[in-house]
């Protein structure tokens, strides 16, 4: 039964090379290419059809956590190099799964800076003046 989840062991977690159908024109050029055809499961409501025919190019392990763990922390200062994907697959007693589960690796961050307030407003419990700050520099991945 592929429901049986007394089979599982564990989780194998990996930084992976994800490239999709449509940009199949980009070969895998890795030293170590897998070169493994994947349809991916597409749970965004940005795609229409459910999964995607995609191609794990290369993958390098992070960590294996048991049945029952649910989070890892990945260490900081580990190079994004040119990983795209986060790759997890379900290990059982009899193998490990052929389809992982992918989440796109966003590696930024888009926040004010030097945020400013001057309360020109005398009186206890009020307040009143001019809030500055500097804007983010990638205004794309501000929501």
């Amino acid at each position: 039964d592929p429901l049986d989840a007394s089979l599982l062991v564990d989780y194998v977690v990996y930084l992976g090379v994800v490239i999709f159908a449509w940009n199949r024109t980009e070969a895998c050029s890795f030293s170590n290419a897998t070169g493994v055809d994947v349809s991916i499961p597409m749970n965004s409501p940005q795609f229409v059809v459910t999964e995607v025919p995609a191609t794990v190019c290369e993958r390098h392990h992070i960590r294996t956590v048991s049945q029952g763990q649910a989070a890892i922390s990945v260490p900081a200062e580990t190079p994004l190099r040119d990983f795209t994907h986060l790759l997890i697959y379900s290990r059982s007693s009899l193998a490990e799964q052929t389809t992982p589960t992918v989440h796109r690796v966003d590696d930024v961050a888009s926040s004010v800076t030097a945020l400013s307030f001057t309360d020109k407003d005398l009186d206890a419990f009020e307040l009143g003046g001019l809030i500055s700050w500097v804007i983010p520099w990638r205004l794309d991945f501000v929501e």
